[in-house]
């Protein structure tokens, strides 16, 4: 049934739950782990848009800074996702990862449509209704727009 199952990394403690029930569900299915981080508008985008003054040697130099953060940066995410990566292979379950560039939602539905995803098993941090209104949902567009199955884990509140 679920041959290949993404799961969104955004490096909080809720994704990783979110591993730990697709790591249980590729382990009934024998099915195949995807971890993808999507990186919005990196410091090089904005800086090589931004003006700054002091001339173009500023700007070169900011530039630079700007090169060498995103880095620093693409190289922290890849060794978070091979850690995460390693931890599911000593399961017994096979995976990749997979970093891109852009909007969440638009990023993970394009993911799917490329490498024919079955199943997307992400973390809902449940904004609240005004900030949902106001800033938009990663899992609004994707209920809307994907045609991949969703299970949406969800931070357990405390009932009394």
């Amino acid at each position: 049934m679920f041959e290949r199952i993404l799961v969104p990394m955004d490096g909080s403690r809720l994704c990783l739950t979110a591993l730990s029930y697709a790591a249980e569900i590729a382990k009934r299915f024998n099915a195949e782990v995807l971890l993808l981080r999507v990186v919005t508008e990196s410091i090089m985008d904005i800086a090589s848009t931004a003006p700054v003054s002091g001339g173009p040697a500023i700007k070169q130099d900011f530039l630079k800074e700007a090169r060498q953060r995103d880095r620093r940066k693409m190289t922290l995410i890849r060794q978070y996702l091979r850690k995460k990566l390693r931890s599911l292979t000593a399961q017994g379950i096979s995976g990749s990862f997979r970093v891109m560039t852009g909007s969440p939602a638009s990023s993970i539905i394009e993911c799917c449509g490329e490498l024919s995803i079955d199943l997307v098993v992400i973390a809902g941090h449940g904004k609240g209704f005004l900030k949902r209104a106001i800033m938009g949902s990663v899992i609004d567009e994707l209920i809307s727009n994907s045609r991949v199955p969703l299970l949406v884990i969800r931070k357990q509140r405390n009932r009394k």
